[in-house]
């Protein structure tokens, strides 16, 4: 699909302009896709029209680092990007890891994996390791969680009675707060009935985007960012001694309160 870029870089936009379509299990896309050129914006969409395969159609070479397919391999860059060592012995996790552990390495002779490596552990923060713990609760977390429903959770301190929890919720938590280690030591132990020490507080309308916000349309001034929902509820909970709040839509498709996020502010959106 077509760039949104304002100064489209040429090299890819020979497939949109030649409006290549080929099928999601083609070689092509093992090397090449959006994403492989630095600053690339174009972007691909699922179709059901005919293969479109130009007889002179000639594949660009991926830049530096960016040669595998991360939908593939869940890898933004490989280790040829100059984020990562030439070898080991470039590695500053390779240096701080001690004469031991380096030792053992050479007598194993073991390859560079940075994706993989051994050593970083000990370099890592200790708000990093909270972050990998919470990554790893919620996947657990949301393999409980019905993929099209939710969760529902039933308590009189809810406004209705019950309020819903989907699985992009726990993500959009996460996504509001990767910097709040106090926040992301709760989610490393989150549970739903947590959210039954939820108080109410109050409700606001959801808003429009606002004059200067970059989604701010002119002729569609009264475009908001969540269309689902016409209200917002708001519920304060205490954690590790800090006030938070919890921002709820009272969605129109489920009918009733779904959790959208939890904040140190109120979300007046």
């Amino acid at each position: 699909m077509p760039t949104t870029s304002p100064e489209p870089e040429s090299t890819h936009a020979a497939y949109w302009r030649m409006k290549l379509t080929l099928p999601v299990d083609d070689p092509f896309w093992n090397e090449h896709h959006p994403g492989d050129r630095w600053n690339c914006k174009c972007s691909l969409e699922a179709t059901d029209e005919p293969v479109v395969r130009p007889a002179d159609l000639e594949p660009t070479q991926p830049q530096r680092g960016l040669e595998n397919n991360p939908g593939k391999d869940g890898k933004i860059f490989n280790d040829t990007h100059p984020y990562f060592p030439s070898d080991c012995s470039h590695c500053f996790a390779y240096k701080k890891s001690g004469f031991t552990n380096r030792l053992k390495a050479l007598f194993l002779n073991r390859e560079k994996d940075c994706y993989n490596c051994p050593f970083i552990d000990g370099c890592v923060p200790w708000d990093t390791k909270v972050r990998e713990r919470v990554a790893e609760h919620i996947k657990e977390l949301r393999e409980h969680i019905d993929k099209y429903q939710g969760a529902t959770i039933e308590n009189g301190n809810f406004l209705t009675g019950q309020m819903r929890v989907l699985r992009r919720t726990l993500n959009d938590i996460i996504k509001h707060n990767r910097e709040d280690v106090n926040l992301m030591q709760w989610m490393s132990r989150f549970s739903l009935h947590d959210l039954k020490k939820l108080e109410y507080k109050g409700w606001a309308k959801n808003r429009p985007f606002e004059p200067g916000h970059p989604k701010y349309n002119p002729l569609n001034p009264d475009k908001k960012k969540h269309t689902e929902t016409d209200y917002f509820l708001y519920y304060s909970k205490e954690i590790d001694g800090r006030t938070f709040w919890a921002n709820v839509k009272m969605h129109n498709h489920y009918k009733g309160e779904v959790l959208y996020t939890i904040e140190k502010n109120v979300l007046l959106i």
